[in-house]
């Protein structure tokens, strides 16, 4: 302990910028959280859809029709500022998010919660992590959000 007082004392420059820097990633990293929402593996994520989640499949719909999660309902987040109104009854359920790497469901889920939804997580690693455990996928006509189910 007391050469690592020893050490601030001769060098407060370096730990100055060594705290600030420790606050900065400690403060991105809980906002980032805050906004985002929660990151679920795909066996938990399996286990969200089970409880009675609904999955917003965030790809554009030509990546959506290859294969997406069962029932997923897809919204490009090119698309969701305009079409979020669609998912009010959801609002206070537990929404999924997905995209291919886990990437882009990100800012997906910071509208979401903007917007009032409270139980947003996303997929981590997206679909491909989704792939990677085997999980069963869908392929064909894109179901979007505000068609007739």
């Amino acid at each position: 302990m007391e050469a690592l007082v020893q050490h601030v004392t001769n060098h407060p420059v370096l730990s100055a910028l060594l705290a600030v820097a420790l606050a900065m990633v400690i403060g991105m990293e809980i906002r980032g959280r805050g906004r985002r929402g929660t990151d679920l593996s795909p066996a938990d994520a399996v286990r969200a859809i089970n409880d009675g989640a609904i999955v917003v499949d965030v790809r554009g719909t030509s990546a959506f029709e290859q294969g997406h999660i069962i029932d997923a309902h897809n919204m490009p987040l090119s698309e969701m500022e305009q079409k979020i109104g669609t998912l009010q009854k959801h609002k206070n359920g537990a929404v999924l998010v997905c995209c291919d790497n886990g990437m882009t469901s990100g800012k997906a889920a910071g509208l979401l919660r903007e917007q009032g939804f409270g139980a947003v997580a996303m997929l981590k690693g997206g679909l491909n992590a989704w792939r990677q455990e085997s999980l069963p996928l869908q392929s064909g006509k894109a179901r979007r959000r505000g068609d007739s189910a």
